[in-house]
């Protein structure tokens, strides 16, 4: 089949470049095909780069209320991460396996965290040192102070 497949997309030079044989009828996918693979391919590491940095940027300006809060909800996310080890600890059965599987009880509240967009100290600290990194300023190390010391990590 690999060698079906080499021939088909050397012997097809009046499609698309990306022309791959299709499953159906063993036909090449169309130029607008194409296209719909590529909105939906994941986006290059440069694009994924200045998203993050930008969502640094708004996190950055947010009130410190705003984060007092925001950490304050963290701190009470991260808490399910023992509630979870614990109710798993409590019914699996006595085995050895157990301290195994009842330990990824412990990423629940991190994935809590992550998916409210809590700020967490040591979990969202990426986004904000981004935009310091692009530029490194004065201004900026304070803005990350205010960002991650100040108001979030006396909150937890």
């Amino acid at each position: 089949m690999a060698q079906k497949l080499s021939r088909e997309w050397a012997g097809d030079k009046e499609h698309h470049a990306f022309a791959v044989p299709s499953v159906e009828a063993n036909q090449p996918i169309t130029e607008p095909e194409v296209e719909k693979v590529e909105e939906r391919s994941r986006p290059r590491t440069p694009v994924i780069y200045e998203v993050v940095r930008r969502l640094g940027e708004e996190e950055m300006v947010r009130p410190a209320v705003s984060l007092w809060w925001s950490g304050v909800a963290a701190g009470l996310s991260i808490s399910f991460s023992l509630l979870s080890q614990a109710i798993l600890n409590l019914h699996l059965p006595d085995t050895q396996w157990r301290p195994l599987i009842s330990s990824f009880g412990y990423s629940v509240g991190f994935v809590i965290v992550v998916l409210a967009r809590q700020q967490l100290f040591t979990e969202n600290t990426i986004t904000v040192v981004l935009p310091v990194m692009a530029c490194f300023t004065p201004r900026n190390l304070g803005r990350l102070a205010r960002m991650c010391w100040l108001p979030i990590w006396p909150a937890h």
